[in-house]
């Protein structure tokens, strides 16, 4: 009965040791011989700490903050056991306040809003830590309640927000969870300075030997470490005083740079091919690196990187102890991933830090210019690009600071009211539209259904408008098509990078999900099939077709047109039912009104300038349409016999979108008359006697059916299919 009673007592110890521990790598110490600790939030309020007044009071409240004055700084906390040798007793937490400690408690006997304060006469003021998220470096507290027998769920939380004074709240509350970190060794990456030297301490540590990232002459080529296949003789004692343990960190624009103060080197780009490979060191800025403060190894926070792999201490043969594995977020609890960060004096003349601010700044600007100029020659003539003209200018830069000003001066903005083109950025597509469904169509610059003007909507928003379709784009959907409506959705048009936007309603993307299908996805991001260039629409190109000494086309566009180049802009007034007289304007097309391109012999295109335009266009018998339809009897611009104008078409053939057409003919052909000379068309129902004759190609094979723009020859005569 004895050795039960004694194994049960030994259980019970066992059991509250577990559960009343202090967390991983923090020690116990007294007032006497005191070891200080810093706590810092581990939930969503980076880098905020828990406060005191270190002149003020002893009876005051515990605060927090994230940046700190001469009467609000970093609280220095130490940790008494109630009990030596019996944890399950629990711990007085005190704070040291103008050189004294003070024990930490509670003004009430509550889980949620007692305050926490320092208190000259102790109440409720016994505590334990609780791990949370199997996160080393994620702990609650609870409390002894005043029985002095239950353990209460009433951790330290900034209520009511980040930087406000502590009080009690539930544990698993995000601003319940803090880490412990000695006395002012940064716990976040927003706390490394470039102007100090560290040490990097790995989490292979133990309690009898420390580990350590160095530089060891004997593998003057790669980083290496005290532990595995490292320098294991390294002499551990020396490791503050021993330049080749220490590293200035120093962040830069594109990230943090791991310079070693013996070896005068920096770390460098680890092998694109992945894990398990040794990694260089440089006597020149080769790539940037990172640090991550997510690590889960109690007492050590942070992960280092570069190229994207984790720089892990390891045993791996002919590595020195160190080997690039696995990504920041994966393997966060590893020991050989996670560091602890420690700061080391030494003196000034140690490190030439001006030297490393030079080598980082060459580098940054070297590759951050080359990168702009490769950003910018993509999205050339897109929203956050620059025009050809400036981008020419901005290769004249010679340092990034001078050509990103220039970029952010010059670029082209957003403006509600304009006309664009959408195109994905990684389907390689342009948003289009089919009637009412929005599809996708090839980039082109002569496709007025792949135009959409940006209209404002409520606050931020905007509206998506197709000036052919006249209608709006709704709001994605999952899995099913657009279609084009009158009211359309509010959509939030939002940068990613590079010139890549996202457009979204609520939560929902617009995306292609193939070459063809469009929809609404959950998820946007740099590159993918959810991110799209928006480009400035300001002309449009019509393809014109030689005619003997001249070069022809319609065009019926829904916006104004403020000027026309490569050809001349004539609207149709008609002198009888059988003459059309072509009546040039010179002051641009306006919208919704169908005219004639006239260009010189193998003129290729015309070339149609977005504005305003104030032609009169009084008279004019051209109508036209802003989609494809299909003829009725309307007369379409052609050829027959080598003579243009407008002609009747097969009844089975469509006429296509934007382009001009006369209605109510009296006959088959109409003439057209420029400058005052007819052209060479006789009677018209002599030129087209039989609609429905067959239809062949320039080399007499007979076609079933004709292709839009495509020479044909019917009744003897050529013309050109609409």
């Amino acid at each position: 009965m004895k050795k039960i009673t004694s194994l049960l007592m030994l259980f019970l110890v066992c059991w509250g040791t577990a559960w009343a521990q202090l967390p991983d790598g923090v020690k116990a110490s007294t007032e006497s011989n005191p070891i200080r600790y810093n706590l810092g939030c581990a939930g969503q309020a980076k880098g905020y700490y828990a406060t005191v007044n270190p002149n003020g009071p002893a009876d005051q409240s515990i605060g927090s903050a994230k940046t700190f004055t001469a009467d609000k700084a970093k609280a220095a906390f130490i940790f008494v056991a109630v009990a030596d040798g019996d944890a399950s007793k629990g711990y007085k937490i005190k704070v040291e306040i103008g050189n004294k400690f003070y024990e930490v408690g509670l003004t009430a006997d509550n889980t949620n809003g007692a305050e926490v304060k320092a208190q000259t006469t102790a109440n409720l003021s016994t505590w334990k830590f609780v791990k949370k998220d199997n996160d080393g470096n994620k702990w609650a507290l609870q409390y002894l309640a005043a029985d002095n027998q239950t353990w209460k769920d009433g951790s330290w939380n900034m209520h009511g927000g980040a930087g406000n004074n502590l009080k009690t709240y539930q544990g698993d509350d995000q601003g319940s969870k803090w880490f412990c970190i000695e006395k002012d060794h940064p716990g976040f990456v927003e706390e490394l300075a470039n102007e100090k030297v560290y040490v990097l301490q790995s989490g292979r540590s133990n309690e009898n030997k420390k580990e350590y990232l160095i530089y060891d002459a004997g593998a003057p080529n790669n980083v290496s470490s005290t532990w595995g296949t490292g320098k294991t003789d390294y002499d551990r004692s020396k490791v503050a005083n021993d330049p080749n343990a220490q590293w200035v960190l120093y962040k830069g624009k594109m990230g943090t740079y791991f310079y070693n103060v013996g070896a005068k080197k920096f770390i460098g780009k680890a092998a694109d091919n992945g894990g398990h490979k040794s990694i260089p060191m440089a006597n020149e800025v080769t790539s940037s690196s990172q640090v991550y403060d997510n690590g889960k190894v109690g007492g050590y926070h942070f992960i280092l990187t570069t190229n994207g792999w984790t720089v892990n201490v390891a045993n791996i043969t002919n590595c020195h102890g160190v080997v690039s594995w696995g990504n920041y977020d994966q393997h966060t609890d590893d020991l050989g991933n996670c560091v602890k960060i420690i700061p080391v004096s030494v003196p000034t003349e140690t490190v030439d830090l001006k030297a490393v601010s030079d080598q980082v700044s060459n580098f940054e600007n070297s590759f951050l210019l080359d990168n702009l100029i490769k950003v910018q020659d993509t999205i050339q003539g897109c929203v956050d690009g620059l025009t050809a003209t400036d981008f020419e200018t901005l290769k004249t830069k010679k340092t990034f600071a001078e050509a990103e000003a220039f970029v952010n001066e010059r670029k082209i903005k957003l403006e509600a009211g304009k006309y664009y083109t959408l195109s994905n950025v990684y389907r390689k597509k342009d948003a289009s539209t089919n009637g009412d469904k929005v599809i996708t169509a090839e980039a082109s610059n002569n496709n007025v259904n792949t135009v959409w003007k940006i209209e404002q909507a409520t606050g931020k928003k905007f509206k998506i408008y197709s000036p052919n379709a006249q209608k709006y784009v709704p709001a994605p959907e999952t899995s099913k098509e657009p279609i084009l409506n009158e009211t359309g959705a509010e959509y939030e048009i939002n940068k990613l990078a590079d010139g890549q936007y996202r457009l979204n309603v609520g939560n929902s993307n617009l995306v292609i999900y193939n070459t063809n299908s469009l929809g609404g996805w959950s998820s946007a991001s740099k590159g993918g099939d959810g991110a799209w260039y928006i480009k400035p629409v300001t002309s449009l190109e019509v393809a014109l077709h030689t005619v003997s000494t001249a070069s022809y086309a319609t065009a019926y566009p829904p916006f104004d047109i403020a000027s026309v180049s490569g050809a001349t802009a004539y609207i149709g007034k008609k002198e009888s039912a059988s003459i059309l007289n072509a009546t040039p304007i010179s002051n641009g097309i306006p919208a919704n009104n169908g005219v004639i391109l006239k260009g010189e012999a193998n003129e290729q295109k015309a070339i149609l300038t977005l504005g305003t335009a104030t032609s009169s266009v009084e008279g004019n018998a051209l109508s036209g349409t802003l989609t494809s339809k299909a003829w009725t009897n309307e007369l379409v611009f052609g050829i027959a016999d080598g003579t243009v104008g407008f002609y009747s078409m097969n009844a089975s053939d469509s006429i296509g979108a934007n382009k001009a057409y006369l209605t109510n003919a009296a006959s088959q052909a109409v003439k057209l008359m420029f400058d005052g000379e007819v052209t060479g068309i006789v009677d018209a129902t002599e030129n087209i006697s039989n609609t429905n004759a067959p239809i062949y190609d320039l080399s007499g094979r007979r076609v079933i059916k004709t292709v839009k723009g495509g020479l044909y020859i019917q009744n003897r005569k050529k013309f050109i299919a609409h």
